[in-house]
């Protein structure tokens, strides 16, 4: 996923604690600021209500685990775009927590400490829960002030959801085709691959290619009927080796041009001729082929139901923020939360 696209998805709710570890922001050469030393500090204010740096700290250190499964590093205009959207969101929050206690929504205490109660399960005991709020420098009370703000804004957004009629089946059935490649579902090949890696080791003192002799010397053994599972654990050193050389169902057009062109070639219980990609020597087989097909628009239909009920919900939530916006005082102190 593109990182753009990443950093527009951070437009939502702050609402689970970031459980990574801060190796990621590390890598990134990223700082958080002390938040002892600078706590109390604003980056905003909202209606006389205080955005602290605290606040902008912890969201932060949430968006960037956004981007710690890939770990890819951002550039100087991606982390200033990222910072900006984090403070934007925390004013829409703070506006959207406001409107919603003038529309005398109540949360109940229950509902805030189940909430509580499914962070802390992340954590093998109470103990380290409160060890790691502790060291984000997070108090239990700013804990449950979070959550409840959190259920005040799900529940304003609930009510804003349930003033939306149903879509209309011809409006559905418009989405529908007007978006059927999301609703087309391509054709899945289950792959079983040997692989010989090349490597420095590939070539006898005499210059023999070795790794494409071990692979001739496997596809003999395959077309002595030996099982494909078994030789690949015995003799590939690929990434599915101890899986039986399994690569599971794949979309060709996922797969490197070399791979997709063998496998298309290729029938049902077929196995195919040695042949070289760029990481080494490979013999595969086809264990399954589900072709591809368009889910018909009756299984479609909760599908774009939902989605178009979101879409709405989502344009009402933006048109109340704007209106929110323009009667409001809003003070943003430091544009993208730095001092």
């Amino acid at each position: 996923m593109k990182k753009d696209v990443l950093l527009a998805m951070i437009v939502g709710l702050f609402g689970t604690l970031c459980f990574c570890t801060m190796a990621w922001a590390n890598k990134q050469n990223l700082s958080f600021d002390n938040i002892s030393a600078y706590k109390n500090t604003p980056v905003a204010v909202v209606n006389d209500v205080v955005i602290t740096r605290e606040s902008f700290n912890r969201a932060l250190n949430t968006a960037y685990c956004h981007f710690a499964s890939s770990y890819t590093p951002l550039n100087d205009n991606e982390i200033e775009k990222l910072k900006n959207t984090v403070l934007e969101q925390l004013i829409n929050e703070e506006l959207l927590y406001q409107e919603s206690k003038r529309r005398g929504i109540t949360v109940n205490n229950n509902e805030v400490q189940t909430l509580i109660d499914a962070e802390a399960d992340n954590f093998p005991s109470n103990e380290l829960f409160l060890k790691y709020l502790e060291r984000i420098g997070l108090t239990e009370r700013q804990l449950r002030e979070e959550k409840g703000k959190q259920l005040f804004i799900k529940l304003l957004t609930d009510n804003i959801s349930s003033e939306i009629p149903i879509p209309a089946q011809s409006e559905c059935i418009k989405y529908y085709d007007e978006n059927i490649s999301y609703f087309t579902n391509p054709e899945k090949i289950h792959v079983y691959r040997i692989m010989i890696r090349l490597d420095e080791h590939t070539r006898d003192s005499e210059g023999n290619d070795t790794a494409w002799d071990k692979i001739s010397k496997v596809k003999k053994m395959l077309d002595q009927d030996m099982d494909f599972s078994g030789l690949a654990k015995g003799f590939s050193n690929g990434p599915h080796a101890s899986k039986g050389g399994d690569m599971g169902y794949l979309r060709k057009e996922n797969l490197d041009p070399v791979l997709e062109r063998i496998i298309s070639s290729l029938s049902v219980g077929e196995i195919s001729k040695p042949f070289k990609t760029t990481e080494g020597y490979n013999v595969i087989m086809i264990s399954d082929k589900r072709p591809g097909h368009v889910v018909p628009f009756s299984q479609a239909l909760c599908t774009i139901t939902k989605q178009l009920m979101q879409d709405k919900t989502n344009a009402r939530i933006n048109s109340l923020l704007e209106q929110l916006k323009d009667s409001a005082v809003i003070n943003v102190i430091h544009k993208n939360g730095g001092k």
